[in-house]
């Protein structure tokens, strides 16, 4: 859906077969109204099978906090993927309250 953005993944170190990763999500409010809550859930899914390797929902400090009128507003969103997916293709799945999604494709590095 137009208005929603994602970073590419940060991954830390391997830590027990598993390496935490943040991104960066954005979402735009393009209504006259404020928008209770960012409303996104965002699978990380690895590999040429697409397996989930987490999921998370993105948060504003508490569930419901508004994105205010024609104003865009950005989360950090913590999961992880297995160590043994790195190198190798990612996919980034956004879905929005709603059921709109958008993927976002690349590689783990």
């Amino acid at each position: 859906p137009d208005g929603v953005r994602i970073s590419p993944l940060q991954l830390a170190a391997d830590d027990n077969g598993r390496r935490e990763a943040s991104l960066e999500l954005s979402v735009r409010n393009d209504s006259d109204d404020p928008r209770p809550g960012m409303g996104v859930t965002v699978r990380v899914l690895v590999g040429a099978e697409l397996t989930t390797a987490d999921t998370a929902s993105a948060g504003l400090g508490y569930h419901d906090a508004p994105i205010a009128p024609h104003r865009t507003a950005t989360s950090t969103v913590d999961v992880s993927v297995p160590s043994r997916a790195v190198p190798g293709p990612v996919t980034v799945d956004a879905e929005q309250r709603g059921g709109d999604r958008v993927m976002f494709e690349g590689a783990l590095k």
